[in-house]
């Protein structure tokens, strides 16, 4: 579901195919490292950049052995951040992708 969704956001703001598959796939990566059933994927477009959040994930994922190595390939940036929800704290995995401003 989440690659659906992240190539019809690509289509409506003119990312390259080659921007949406890395897209995709980073965050394909980022679900792939936690054994979660389901998580939110947040989506901030911005006039240089796409912002794609990840979580709530288990603490500790964005540790996992080669994950940061495999997103600094897909993504312009990543960067992890604890947020608190319903009193829990999770990870949430930020990726930034850039792009060309409308």
């Amino acid at each position: 579901m989440a690659s659906l969704v992240l190539g019809g956001i690509g289509s409506r703001i003119d990312l390259p195919y080659e921007k949406v598959d890395e897209l995709q796939l980073a965050v394909l990566t980022v679900l792939g490292a936690s054994d979660l059933e389901s998580a939110t994927i947040e989506v901030d477009i911005q006039d240089t950049r796409v912002l794609v959040t990840v979580g709530p994930l288990p603490s500790g994922t964005s540790a996992a052995p080669g994950l940061h190595t495999v997103l600094e390939r897909l993504a312009d940036g990543a960067e992890s951040s604890m947020r608190e929800t319903d009193g829990v704290s999770a990870e949430w995995v930020t990726l930034t992708l850039a792009r060309s401003p409308a």
